[in-house]
């Protein structure tokens, strides 16, 4: 388990509503954890799927539609608002290499391109329309996974795929679906075990028990080692040798998504256990104990500046990042170390509030100048402060209220 400090700082800017912040420490090192919820524009606390496109918006799938974040505001998007997207149940999300934005529905696959927004169905029920995974196959063919089989994009058209299975019959629920740069691609199924994709033939690759278990998701390491989660833990195979019995992991767990970061470490979202980190046989697990917002983790994404997103059950959408922790004291130019207030001005100028020293100014790590009576404020106690929509700054002090306009300080 991971110790943690518990901070808390009010920032008041503006358009933004308060955003949740925490410190937890991973074997040693502190992260800072972000939580953004209903309050700060998701339209739910529950998110089931994440995406970051490549131009740079992290994409989240919820049951009350898609969500788009510039990392300042969240947008909306759902069948109320948005033609051409017929459902507001998100169950996966997947980019191409032209930057054609696929999202999957449980009523059909939705295309986002250029603005323009097209839902595809295919004709036989529901259970072809409730997508599950979407990939790329032979680097330019879309391979849809449905709750009934595998489809094909082509030609603006969703088919079913020529792929045969071992005995020439498809008759398994697939529940996931994941291809990788090694060229394999891997489909999980409910109670039917995992199957390889290769040519165009689908081959069952060995896991045991697999009768009895869900396959959630997939990922596979820089080992050769392919990671399967399931509703009753991890199983780990090796892709280079001939052994066909895959090591049980972690047992009695149930996993929700598994990635890999850029430096090699695993990181996997449990379904109530919280979020676990595997660095070599290093294994740490980080719950809410420890200062996480949830236990219930649907899914994890990695965007381009290495910051963890996690995608919720009940408390929205979490981002970690690693925690750089200064101390500004009087050796750096505070008046006085005793703060009593905190405030960040539009121009990223943090106002320091002190007790009988008036107000220091923190502009790029350093104290750029102080405001005290001798400027005009009504005393050098500071007591709060606070930002109007105009962007003034208003002032409590012992001896009376200030207001201080932004533009001229």
């Amino acid at each position: 388990m991971s110790g943690r400090q518990r901070i808390f700082i009010i920032l008041f800017l503006l358009p933004l509503s308060l955003v949740y912040s925490d410190i937890i420490h991973i074997n040693g090192q502190p992260y800072s954890v972000f939580k953004y919820t209903i309050e700060n524009g998701l339209p739910r606390n529950s998110i089931t799927t994440l995406l970051q496109s490549s131009d740079g918006y992290l994409w989240c799938g919820t049951e009350s539609g898609l969500v788009r974040f510039d990392g300042t505001l969240f947008k909306v998007f759902n069948r109320w608002n948005t033609q051409g997207l017929k459902n507001d149940i998100i169950t996966c999300l997947y980019e191409d290499k032209h930057h054609t934005l696929y999202i999957g529905t449980a009523a059909g696959l939705t295309l986002y391109d250029k603005g323009t927004w097209n839902t595809l169905t295919v004709p036989g029920g529901q259970s072809f329309n409730n997508i599950k995974a979407i990939t790329t196959y032979n680097s330019n063919k879309l391979l849809v996974a449905t709750e009934k089989g595998l489809l094909i994009l082509e030609n603006g058209i969703l088919n079913p795929t020529p792929f045969k299975f071992n005995d020439n019959t498809w008759q398994f629920f697939i529940s996931t679906m994941k291809s990788f740069p090694s060229g394999n691609t891997w489909i999980g199924t409910s109670f039917n075990g995992i199957f390889r994709l290769s040519g165009q033939q689908i081959n069952s690759f060995p896991l045991p028990n697999f009768k009895e278990i869900v396959i959630s998701c997939f990922a596979e390491d820089r080992n050769h080692q392919l990671y399967t989660g399931t509703d009753d833990g991890i199983y780990v195979s090796s892709l280079n040798s001939h052994e066909t019995s895959p090591k049980v992991l972690f047992k009695g767990n149930s996993i929700r998504s598994i990635e890999q970061d850029k430096d090699g470490i695993i990181w996997i979202g449990t379904e109530g256990s919280g979020l676990i980190r595997k660095k070599d046989e290093q294994i740490t697990s980080i719950t809410t104990q420890d200062g996480l917002p949830d236990d219930y983790i649907n899914a994890i994404c990695f965007d381009t500046e290495k910051n963890l997103w996690l995608a919720t059950y009940t408390s929205g959408l979490v981002r970690i990042k690693p925690a750089i922790i200064s101390s500004i004291t009087t050796s750096n130019g505070l008046p006085v170390n005793n703060i009593t207030a905190l405030l960040a001005d539009p121009q990223k100028k943090i106002w320091i509030g002190t007790d009988h020293k008036g107000i220091a100014i923190l502009e790029n790590n350093s104290i750029t100048h102080t405001l005290t009576q001798t400027n005009g404020l009504t005393g050098n106690n500071i007591r709060c402060m606070s930002i109007d929509n105009l962007g003034k700054i208003w002032i409590g002090t012992q001896s009376g209220l200030n207001r201080v306009n932004t533009g001229n300080n």
